[in-house]
């Protein structure tokens, strides 16, 4: 059944007077609990609320964590980042579909602010060892790049890829770069990636 605005504010209330109790605290002390999550939430997420999105927020965790928040806000995406900026991504594009165990190439994505203002982006790299000896994160963040782009600015956003950015310590605890098939993806954040994948040869 959906609740109404009604509902929904009047078990925000009770919440907060249960808040109230547990913590023998006074209103000031929730109103600076509220002023913590909200800051803490928002650098943790690279997002800016309005009033309204944290009204929400607060309504649907106020007696979560932040990190806890965060981990409902990525599974949901309930509220749109920097209040109505959008970024869209082309597909990523390398300068060689294979390198040398002392080569190097590079990956290279457009970025375009789709949305009504001008607004800072956090463009991620992540790089997953598909045959690994030893099994490796199927997402592993090897670098990041902020941007501000105006409305409607495109900008190309290149990261090189080293050997030094592949290697990992193998069950004899040696620091190795293996041969094989690497996954590379770039975008905004863990969930929304392009994709694509290189050989790395002796």
């Amino acid at each position: 059944m959906i609740q109404s605005e009604a509902q929904l504010e009047q078990q925000f209330l009770e919440k907060l007077q249960e808040m109230k109790y547990t913590y023998r605290s006074d209103i000031r002390d929730l109103d600076a609990l509220e002023s913590n999550f909200r800051q803490k939430f928002e650098r943790l997420n690279f997002v800016s609320l309005s009033d309204d999105e944290f009204r929400k927020l607060l309504q649907e965790n106020v007696t979560a964590d932040v990190f806890t928040a965060s981990k409902r806000l990525r599974e949901k995406q309930t509220f749109t980042r920097n209040d109505g900026t959008t970024f869209d991504y082309s597909p990523v594009t390398l300068s060689a579909d294979h390198m040398t165990a002392d080569g190097q190439l590079t990956a290279t994505v457009s970025v375009t602010n789709t949305g009504r203002y001008d607004a800072d982006e956090i463009v991620q790299l992540y790089i997953h060892d598909r045959y690994a000896s030893t099994a490796r994160p199927v997402k592993e963040l090897k670098g990041f790049q902020r941007i501000h782009l105006k409305k409607g600015e495109q900008r190309e956003v290149t990261f090189t890829i080293t050997p030094d950015l592949l290697r990992f310590y193998n069950a004899q605890l040696e620091w190795v770069l293996e041969p094989g098939t690497f996954d590379l993806m770039v975008g905004p954040d863990s969930k929304h990636l392009k994709t694509t994948t290189f050989e790395v040869t002796k």
